[in-house]
């Protein structure tokens, strides 16, 4: 089992304050209903103070999608950031559980197993690597949402470790496949922040109007996520400090293959939430889904 390894850092550690703080994030949540199931999302993974806000958007949407759908999804797989660097191969696939303050997440194993199989036959570079995850945060902090908003669920956690268009395209193939053989109700998570702005992240394109220019910044990215162009995507959030860009390009590829549509839920960086004057330092967090 994977233990919880940032209760206490990026959210509460005791149970019940953990519930009240993701029900105080979810109140009041005013989000146009999406038209049809939710396939994929996009999520941020800083500390609750200030990206739980639209993590929890996503999660309200995915749950609300899927009622009207009189449906549950069954599974959710984790596509995570490799922030730690530990990962040794282009997709680091945990069959662990995930322990949270709220109680295990129970792993899908067997369909971890079958997607490995497949993985080898069309020589794509997923292989089973627990050491890549016990110091991530980017998967782990996704977890508490899915269990406050959903029950009878299970996860595959994926780090994505290769960027490369190609690469991220075949990953998302395989899991379409897989999904479809499978006939499971599946939804993609990419967990990523967008643009890390300052001297604490080693990136000032910009001096003046910083709030005003990284919002333009960000906004390019997201237009090109809207347009389900993973290309444009992918050259965009090379001249910018997205984290997640390879989880995010493998959700884009995965919701083309549904023809699927795109909502934005909300854009806002980390000086919106701590008020801060100048925008010194800046994360910017979104909240997508795919439809």
């Amino acid at each position: 089992m994977r233990k919880e390894a940032y209760a206490g850092k990026f959210y509460p550690s005791d149970a019940d304050e953990l519930k009240k703080t993701i029900k105080k994030l979810a109140e009041n949540l005013k989000i146009e209903r999406i038209k049809k199931k939710i396939i994929a999302g996009i999520s941020p993974h800083a500390g609750y103070i200030y990206s739980g806000k639209a993590a929890a958007e996503v999660y309200y949407a995915i749950s609300e999608s899927w009622k009207k759908e009189k449906a549950r999804p069954e599974l959710f797989i984790i596509l995570g950031t490799n922030h730690t660097g530990y990962a040794t191969s282009d997709f680091s696939l945990s069959m662990e559980d995930f322990e949270t303050p709220l109680g295990i997440a129970k792993n899908d194993c067997q369909f971890g197993k079958k997607l490995l199989e497949l993985a080898s036959k069309e020589e794509i570079g997923l292989k089973k690597d627990e050491n890549a995850h016990l110091a991530e945060h980017s998967i782990e902090v996704q977890i508490p949402f899915l269990q406050y908003f959903f029950k009878n669920f299970k996860i595959l956690p994926i780090l994505i470790n290769n960027y490369s268009p190609d690469s991220c395209g075949e990953l998302a193939n395989l899991l379409f496949d897989a999904i479809k053989k499978s006939k499971k109700n599946a939804v993609i998570i990419a967990s990523s922040d967008f643009t890390h702005f300052g001297y604490m992240y080693g990136f000032m394109p910009f001096t003046a109007d910083i709030k005003k220019q990284l919002y333009a910044l960000d906004n390019k990215a997201i237009n090109a996520i809207c347009n389900l162009d993973v290309l444009a995507f992918m050259k965009i959030s090379s001249k910018t400090t997205i984290c997640g860009a390879g989880p995010i390009s493998v959700a884009i590829e995965f919701a083309r293959k549904y023809s699927s549509e795109v909502a934005v839920l909300d854009y806002y960086t980390s000086a919106d939430i701590a008020k801060e004057e100048g925008y010194k330092n800046a994360v910017g967090y979104a909240a997508i889904v795919f439809f």
